[in-house]
């Protein structure tokens, strides 16, 4: 990614460190998937690491659902 800026980068990513979620890679019925933690408890499906392309048609792991973490 290029940015094309006046501001200086440091400025730009001041904050980039201080996040309030966690990436973390989980087993959800038996296919590999990348979930967000939130802190309250639940997770968001962020994408799917299977190389099945029959677990990109399952429609409870299609990324941006709700799951229980």
């Amino acid at each position: 990614m290029t940015i094309y800026s006046p501001i200086p980068v440091e400025v730009i990513f001041q904050n980039q460190d201080q996040c309030d979620y966690k990436i973390v890679n989980q087993v959800i019925d038996g296919v590999p998937v990348q979930i967000m933690v939130t802190g309250n408890g639940s997770a968001r499906i962020e994408r799917i690491l299977s190389t099945d392309p029959q677990d990109y048609l399952k429609g409870t792991l299609q990324p941006g659902q709700e799951i229980l973490y």
